[in-house]
């Protein structure tokens, strides 16, 4: 079950009072920006530092986070980071470690997250690592294995943005409902995918670039994450659908039964997203899913 982030600061804050605080926490959750200022919280929290202050200037605070255009975390900051945290505590307490995006240490042949292992297995004492992922499956398990997994609880900026067209998709003003009504659905969705894809390609580029680098390698390695992304988006766009379908089932006073509307247009909604994980065609996929919702709401 994800837990808000207020609620993961108080359970970290009460185990340390407690005595029972672990070396290593992996923050999970879609939203990356909400991770990392989850992240920046808890340091700040355990460094004593007032809420309104930063961690980033404290001399026992380090952040580590994908860099250049291949988006990785090279081993080489790796080893600087292991350096820093084997020093003593400039002030005499904890020092933290956020790792942000720890899945992109994964990539390759893996070389930072096995440099990495060390570091997990054989935490400095008085050593707090906090490690961040959106894509938690992607990360190695002797990795996984050596952290205390906390799910967040994420609905942020660009979910509102989701819920804002999941709730424009099911209105459909003016469109009369049946196959017509499910077919605009259909390119609704199809057209908002590719602005998503646009808005994820045209962020690749502009960070291409800055780093200046027009090589084979980098051309191929930009490519693959900009599917990492717009897959991920895509996801939490039906999931989006999915809770506006939930919505409108509470609203009506529809229950959750297996025979209800809003079970029966979850489950339409499920089964796109697990067509799509199996390279169903998408325009395809969508339109069938916009057909059984039309059906299930209004049979």
């Amino acid at each position: 079950m994800p837990f808000p982030p207020d609620e993961i600061v108080s359970r970290i804050a009460r185990a340390r009072s407690d005595g029972r605080l672990a070396h290593a926490y992996l923050l999970a959750g879609e939203d990356r920006n909400g991770l990392k200022a989850l992240g920046l919280r808890l340091a700040g929290a355990i460094l004593n530092l007032p809420a309104t202050e930063a961690p980033d200037r404290h001399p026992d605070f380090h952040l580590l986070q994908p860099e250049s255009k291949s988006r990785r975390i090279r081993i080489e900051q790796i080893r600087d980071l292991e350096k820093a945290l084997h020093l003593k505590a400039y002030r005499g307490g904890y020092k933290v470690a956020l790792l942000c995006e720890v899945e992109r240490m994964c990539l390759g042949g893996a070389d930072a997250a096995n440099a990495f292992l060390k570091t997990l297995e054989e935490p400095q004492p008085g050593t707090l690592l906090l490690l961040t992922s959106a894509e938690p499956q992607a990360v190695l398990p002797t990795i996984l294995s050596r952290c205390i997994r906390l799910p967040v609880a994420d609905h942020g900026v660009e979910e509102e943005a989701f819920d804002a067209f999941a709730a424009d998709w099911f209105r459909a003003e003016g469109r009369p409902a049946g196959p017509l009504r499910a077919y605009f659905r259909a390119a609704l969705f199809s057209s908002r995918c590719q602005e998503l894809r646009d808005e994820i390609e045209g962020a690749a580029k502009a960070a291409a670039r800055e780093t200046d680098d027009a090589s084979d390698e980098a051309e191929e390695m930009m490519k693959a994450a900009v599917e990492g992304e717009y897959l991920l988006a895509r996801r939490r766009l039906i999931a989006a659908l999915e809770r506006a379908a939930w919505g409108a089932g509470e609203k009506d006073g529809v229950s959750s039964q297996p025979d209800s509307t809003a079970f029966r247009a979850v489950r339409a909604l499920e089964e796109l997203n697990a067509s799509l994980l199996q390279n169903v065609d998408q325009n395809l996929a969508v339109e069938r899913a916009a057909l059984a919702l039309e059906g299930a709401f209004f049979a």
